[in-house]
């Protein structure tokens, strides 16, 4: 009697330990037991990460090895559309695309509980909290993964609501590196939020933009003005003294002799200034608060720089590769840089399948082709990817980046073969088949792509 009181007890105990380890951090008991090396490594250092139930097992999934392989089943284009479980075709890719892979854009389940198209609800059904956890669980071996399949100078875009944004943007930067989280794009996706919520009226999503190596990625935003003069001297700087030789600089003023002195606020002419046929004729000095140095000023005249004195004796220069300079991307994605919503979305679906709103939340094309140009502009060989492939708009935005630009971008599409309620599709891979079907005869240059399959499914 006495025995058995003594193993209740020691039972108890150990339930209350193991309670008291799981709420310090859940990764600490492993199949109702402790995990001692997750134990002992609270001894050590421990970095700041990212905690959740069911942590240990997402990463080790990433590394579990399958025998998985991709099969053809029909067309022999230069583009694929892998139809099956995404996590196994990522597998299956590594043997062949390891570091090939140039952008990667993923619109997952953004996890609101709600149920479309995919499942967006990933809470537990035998606990009433926890899809967070089972949210994180399922992104992290699939980003693992993607990272793995991306060449060192690619990026990844991944399309987010407000539900998950913060423990994606701490879950890349664990996997990626703080420092290649690069930044979040929003993207306006309609015009006026819900009348009915009793919060706040959503119009926009997010986009996390991540590098494999920040120091090797080269994102494009768009052109320069190929036309414009920058001023050489700004208030901001500190005075520096710049020397022009003669006939080294252009100018409107009439020809002749002319006195700068007190005439502009900012320079300080040590000279007089002749101005003959368009030019200062004459060696001159100049103090102020220039942008460059005397040897930064040498070497771009010598490379073809052109400086031009003003009329209000001012100094502006046109740099010798102007028309090759372009800007980094603006966060804001909205119809004045051109990028649709939601519904232009469901109109291109419309037009494709003669359906509306099957895919609740595709995005358009528009949006795609600008991230597409953002990842690749310096590639017109590029390889994109979407293993979250939904109706297949990716694949259509990189034919049509193609057309438009003569590039030949290629794509790799993953969509799973659920089944779907609609009497003309057995599977959402099915749609996503038949959406490329319809847009490529409308596409210039656009082949259909080859169609494969995971061997064990």
């Amino acid at each position: 009697m006495q025995r058995g009181s003594s193993s209740m007890t020691t039972d108890k105990r150990k339930s209350q330990l193991l309670q008291a380890l799981n709420a310090i951090d859940s990764n600490l008991v492993l199949d109702g037991n402790i995990d001692i090396e997750a134990l002992l490594s609270l001894n050590g250092d421990r970095s700041y990460q990212l905690m959740w139930s069911g942590r240990r097992k997402a990463f080790s999934t990433a590394e579990e090895k399958e025998n998985i392989a991709l099969e053809k089943i029909r067309g022999s284009g230069r583009d694929w559309l892998i139809r099956g479980d995404n996590l196994k075709a990522l597998k299956a890719l590594q043997a062949s695309h390891t570091d090939r892979v140039d952008v990667i854009i993923i619109d997952p389940p953004y996890n609101t509980g709600k149920r479309f198209t995919y499942n967006d609800n990933f809470k537990g059904r035998d606990r009433k909290k926890g899809r967070h956890d089972d949210w994180l669980s399922m992104m992290t071996p699939r980003l693992i993964l993607a990272r793995k399949l991306l060449v060192e100078d690619g990026c990844l875009f991944v399309h987010i609501g407000d539900d998950e944004l913060a423990n994606l943007k701490l879950l890349l930067e664990e996997l990626f590196g703080e420092e290649n989280v690069l930044g979040i794009l929003t993207w306006v996706k309609k015009k006026k939020g819900s009348h009915l919520s009793k919060s706040l009226r959503s119009i926009t999503e997010y986009i996390v933009v991540v590098a494999k190596d920040k120091s090797k990625l080269n994102l494009y935003g768009e052109p320069a003005y190929s036309d414009k003069w920058q001023p050489l001297a700004k208030k901001t700087n500190r005075l520096k003294t710049l020397s022009f030789d003669a006939n080294t600089v252009e100018s409107k003023l009439p020809d002749g002799e002319h006195d700068p002195k007190n005439r502009s606020g900012l320079l300080e002419f040590k000279d007089h200034i002749h101005i003959k046929a368009g030019r200062v004729s004459n060696a001159f000095s100049v103090i102020g608060p220039f942008v460059w140095t005397q040897k930064k000023l040498d070497q771009e005249i010598a490379l073809g720089t052109k400086v031009a004195l003003s009329k209000r004796f001012g100094f502006n220069v046109f740099r010798h590769d102007q028309a090759q300079k372009f800007k980094r991307p603006i966060t804001l994605l909205d119809k004045n840089r051109g990028i649709g919503s939601y519904e232009d979305a469901f109109e291109e679906l419309h037009q494709r399948l003669g359906v509306e709103r099957l895919f609740t939340y595709a995005k358009p094309t528009s949006l795609l082709r600008h991230l597409i140009r953002a990842g690749s502009h310096f590639k017109p060989d590029a390889l994109i990817m979407d293993f979250f492939a939904g109706s297949g708009s990716l694949g259509e935005a990189v034919w049509q980046t193609n057309a438009e630009t003569g590039s030949s971008k290629r794509f790799i599409l993953v969509q799973q073969t659920s089944p779907v309620v609609d009497e003309r599709f057995e599977t959402i891979a099915d749609i996503c088949e038949a959406r490329l079907k319809a847009a490529q005869p409308t596409i210039d240059g656009a082949e259909l792509p080859t169609i494969w399959r995971m061997t064990d499914e």
